[in-house]
């Protein structure tokens, strides 16, 4: 009773999601006492029950060839198997980064949330990584679309789907002149 009333506090289901501190103060326990026994609870859901697998598979299958992020938001509307999670938004976010974190990941971009093969970490780096690029790139004579290929080109394979975010965030401040012969040029 006392792993799944952690579980749920932390999760946040039908109510905010309780910090370790706020669920040990409840208990009259320590915060690590609490990251233990959710860590314990969690192995075990996953170990006992295969809807885990499955959450895992049907996300994975809606993000093979995506030309575009698959936003969490909008995953019920793409396949009904995922119906009320919207009722559920924020419980099902950290349901996802629980049980398939080491895998699936949930991006935080611009207010949005989407589903990744990347960590947040690796999505920082390479927004700076592509802000950099485009900086140093300045008075080089790089033409729009190259400079555009680049910046996708920092993008591990496995997240292609982010390259129209990745150049509207890292391109904010870039300045583009019309060449002689039409070509948009970073200046």
């Amino acid at each position: 009773v006392r792993e799944r009333d952690v579980l749920i506090r932390r999760l946040g289901f039908e109510t905010t999601p309780e910090t370790l501190q706020e669920v040990a103060d409840d208990y009259g326990v320590t915060r690590e006492r609490i990251r233990q026994i959710e860590a314990s609870a969690t192995k075990r859901w996953i170990r006992e029950s295969s809807w885990d697998d499955i959450l895992e598979q049907k996300i994975s299958q809606l993000m093979i060839g995506r030309s575009f992020p698959l936003p969490v938001a909008g995953i019920e509307a793409i396949d009904a198997w995922f119906e009320g999670v919207s009722v559920h938004r924020v419980f099902f976010r950290n349901l996802v980064q629980t049980v398939c974190s080491d895998r699936i990941h949930t991006l935080h971009i611009d207010g949005l949330y989407y589903f990744s093969l990347m960590a947040q970490e690796t999505w920082g780096r390479t927004v700076s990584e592509a802000s950099g690029l485009l900086s140093s790139g300045a008075g080089r004579e790089w033409s729009e679309d190259y400079a555009r290929s680049l910046v996708h080109g920092l993008l591990p394979d496995n997240a292609k789907e982010f390259g129209t975010i990745l150049w509207d965030k890292s391109s904010r401040l870039c300045h583009f002149s019309t060449s002689p012969d039409g070509l948009r040029v970073l200046t």
